[in-house]
Parts: C-alpha cells; sequence; structure tokens
C-alpha cells in the first residue's frame, strides 16, 4: 500500500514538475516575442488601456478585465512603455498559470495545468502573436468552473460565485455557450442529475443574458450574426466543402485529430456511450458553426481564434473527462506525457512562423526610424512595400502598433497607416487638421490621445519611402 501511494506521489510530482516547465517556456515565449505579439486586437485593447489608462470594455465582454490587469497596473506605477508591452504580454501566460496553481493546490487537480498549456499552443500558429482573445479567457475560466462543479458541488458558498463564473464565461463570446452547455450537461450525465437546481440557475442566467444581448446588442454584434446568417443561407456546403475540410483539418489541425483519436479510444474503452455521443455531438456541432462563421480554408489568426472553441472541445474532454476515469496512475502519467510532446512538436509550428512576424516587426521598426528623420510624426508607407508574405499581412492595426513601438523604442510618437488605410479613411473624407488615422474606420481628434504617453502634432500625413 505504502508502495502505490509512493508511486502515485512520485507520478504527480513529475506531472507538476513538466506543468511548471511547461509554464516556464511560455513565459520566456512572452517575453521574447513580446513586441510581435501585438498583432490586431493586441495592439487595439493594450492602446486603449494606456490612453484611458483605465479597463477597456466593448460589446459587455466583462473577461477582458483579466487582460489588462498587468498592464493596466504598469500604467499606474509609471514603468516605460517597454515594461508596459512586456507586462502585457506575460498577461496572457500569467493568468493561466495563476488559475492553474489555485487549481492544482487548492482543489487538487494536477491536469488542469496540462489543459492550460495545450490550449495555448494546440492549433494555434499565427493565434500566438495575438493573445489578446476573450474566449482565450473565457476558456481558462471554465475549465476552473468545472473542476469547481467537480470537486464541490454542494458548497453552500459556491453558488454565488458559481453564477459569476458563468456570467464571465458567457461574457466572453457567443461560442462560450456551447462550451458551457456542453460542461453542465456532461456533469448532469455523469450524476444522473442530482444537482438539478444549480443546472436550473446556470440556464436562468443563461437564458437572461441572452434576452440581454437580443435588446443591448452592439452593431459589431449585430453585424456579425448577419454574416453569420447570411453565411449559412448563400454558402455552398458541398461534398466537395467537406473533403476540402477534412484536407485542411490533416494538414493544419493534426495535432487535433490525433487528441481527437485518443478521446475516441478513452470514452469507447470506459464505455460511456451517452457521454461519448453527447461529447461527438457537441464536437461536430460546433466544428459545423466555426465552418459558417468562418466560411473557407485560409489560416489567419482569426480563422484560428474561431476554431479554438473546436479544439477545446477536443482537448479539454481528453483531459478532463477521459484521463480522470482512469484510475491506474502508470497509463494515466503515459497519457499526459504523450499530450505534453504532442504540443511540444506543435511549438515547432508556432516557431516557424515566428520568423515571419519577427521580419513584420523590424520591418515595422525600419519604417518608424525613417519617419523619426523626417518632419512630422504622422506618415503612411505603400501598402506595397510592407505587405511582406501573404501569411501575415500588414493588418488594420499597423498604424495603433507604430505608436506603441515608437514609444517604447525610446523615441518621439509615430503613427504610420498603409497607403489602403489612407485612401479608405479619405474617401469617407476624415482625414482633416487636427485628427489622426487610428483604425482606416476610426479617424480621431488630437485630443483624443494621452500626452503621457502618445503625442502627435497637428501636421498632415507624409509619405514614406522605405
Amino acid at each position: 500500500m505504502k508502495d502505490s501511494v509512493s508511486l502515485n506521489q512520485k507520478y504527480t510530482r513529475v506531472i507538476d514538475l513538466v506543468t511548471h516547465a511547461s509554464f516556464i517556456v511560455l513565459i520566456i515565449g512572452a517575453i521574447v516575442f513580446y513586441k510581435e505579439r501585438l498583432l490586431a486586437d493586441s495592439s487595439y485593447y493594450l492602446f486603449q488601456v494606456i490612453n484611458q489608462q483605465f479597463f477597456h470594455i466593448e460589446h459587455a465582454r466583462l473577461i477582458l478585465v483579466f487582460s489588462q490587469i498587468l498592464p493596466l497596473l504598469g500604467t499606474y506605477l509609471g514603468i516605460s512603455m517597454k515594461g508596459i508591452l512586456l507586462l502585457y504580454s506575460l498577461n496572457h501566460v500569467l493568468f493561466p498559470y495563476l488559475v492553474y496553481l489555485v487549481a492544482r493546490y487548492r482543489y487538487d487537480f494536477p491536469q488542469a495545468g496540462i489543459i492550460f498549456i495545450l490550449l495555448q499552443i494546440i492549433g494555434i500558429t499565427h493565434g500566438y502573436f495575438v493573445p489578446m482573445f476573450e474566449l482565450y479567457y473565457g476558456s481558462y475560466l471554465l475549465i476552473f468552473f468545472a473542476i469547481l462543479l467537480h470537486r464541490q458541488p454542494n458548497s453552500k458558498s459556491f453558488p454565488a460565485f458559481q453564477l459569476f463564473l458563468v456570467l464571465l464565461i458567457l461574457s466572453s463570446h457567443p461560442y462560450a455557450f456551447l462550451l458551457l452547455g456542453f460542461v453542465i450537461l456532461s456533469h448532469a450525465l455523469r450524476t444522473k442529475w442530482r444537482f438539478r437546481k444549480q443546472y436550473i440557475r446556470i440556464a436562468a442566467l443563461m437564458a437572461i443574458f441572452i434576452v440581454f444581448k437580443l435588446f443591448f446588442a452592439t452593431e459589431y454584434e449585430q453585424n456579425k450574426s448577419q454574416a453569420f446568417i447570411y453565411a449559412l443561407t448563400h454558402h455552398t456546403y458541398d461534398l466537395d466543402y467537406l473533403k476540402n475540410l477534412v484536407l485542411f483539418l490533416f494538414r493544419h489541425y493534426t495535432e487535433v485529430l490525433m487528441i481527437f483519436v485518443i478521446t475516441v479510444i478513452i470514452f469507447l474503452y470506459q464505455r460511456k456511450f451517452i457521454q461519448f455521443f453527447t461529447w461527438l455531438g457537441f464536437t461536430f456541432l460546433i466544428l459545423a458553426m466555426v465552418n459558417v462563421s468562418h466560411y473557407g480554408f485560409e489560416i489567419s489568426r482569426y480563422q484560428e481564434q474561431i476554431y479554438y472553441s473546436w479544439v477545446f472541445m477536443i482537448v479539454f474532454p481528453a483531459l478532463f473527462y477521459g484521463l480522470g476515469q482512469i484510475e491506474k496512475k502508470k497509463p494515466k502519467f503515459l497519457l499526459i506525457l504523450s499530450f505534453l510532446l504532442i504540443g511540444t512538436f506543435h511549438t515547432g509550428d508556432i516557431l516557424k512562423i515566428s520568423k515571419e512576424f519577427l521580419n513584420r516587426r523590424k520591418n515595422m521598426e525600419r519604417v518608424i526610424e525613417k519617419g523619426t528623420h523626417k518632419a512630422g510624426d504622422k506618415f503612411y508607407v505603400d501598402i506595397s512595400e510592407v505587405k511582406g508574405t501573404n501569411r501575415v499581412p500588414p493588418n488594420w492595426s499597423y498604424p495603433i502598433e507604430t505608436m506603441l513601438l515608437s514609444v517604447a523604442g525610446d523615441k518621439e510618437c509615430v503613427t504610420v497607416c498603409t497607403s489602403d488605410d489612407m485612401e479608405f479613411a479619405r474617401k469617407q473624407g476624415e482625414i482633416k487638421p487636427g485628427t489622426f488615422l487610428f483604425r482606416k474606420w476610426d479617424v480621431f481628434p488630437l485630443e483624443y490621445l494621452n500626452e503621457n504617453y502618445f503625442k502627435l502634432t497637428d501636421t498632415g500625413y507624409k509619405k514614406i519611402e522605405v
């Protein structure tokens, strides 16, 4: 008996060690690539936090607060822009690490760390450089919620905190409703619906949130809903599309499919047929929905974010439900290591694409350097000169990133947009004296800027020759 306990403790210690080491690697990556991890929404929300020196919440996505804690703290402490960028990149790793530490040492759930690690790398290449995505944060809290539901279903203090977590999770993304629904249904099936009161409370909150969104949806959310309906009714989903989808998944989601096969084997071996078909149904439903949200097979950070809910539906059940039912420590230990090896293999893809993001950032800094040697601080550059590879285009966040990088480089604030952005804004008649182009569809007055960090002069836009 003592030998068995000692062996179990040994396996747990090894898993803990590997988990902490993996998080350290992710932290190092966040430090090394802190300038590259500013693409799209990442730079947008960071700029807003710095400029306003407060949390920036849009579309009632309360979960955004957790992605902004460290950079906001940096602004209050008055640290440099470089330091704030570092804190921002680290925030996206330290938050899941903190949730893991609570799950591991307060609720004794060792495999939670492996789930958090895999979800930060599996199915992600471009997305690694856009770490600010609400559903990432929502999924971390969903894992924690599932652990609480598993460990303390009868706690008297749980209901209020449970509903608070549910509210945060639901606020993260529309697909969070399906992910949460799966977790609740899975728990109900495993406990034979013993906790009906909890399920009713959660279902009521979900219904209230849906009603709220129906009446108070933002323009962005309304446009997304309309685009979904249009894609569903106008795009072609035939046998050819299905064949291309299968090829796409084998080409770009090989590791996810490997975990999928392992999960199928675990469920069938355990003879959990109802749970198996429930999981399978949710997995294919989400895969179908993401192909409506993102029609086609072009790899991009947005496409990876849309597919993330499908990746979650495979990675999370495999480790949470599949391994959770394996009593013997040695098979469980070997399976966890196999999952980590799959994740390690995929990091090679992230490192490959990182070269293109490094080149993108270096090109951006060269453009900024040329701007600092010219009169003025607002410029545009021909898009053909900065387009780079097809895999990493300049993106709409180019003028925001250049502001952040110029200040982080101990230079005067400079903003550079592309010729396409400039043409779009001019056609809208938005470019006027005393304004600057924030995004091609957003032109703001100079007074909008927090001069403690961003100061632009009332000059016109000039072209930079790269």
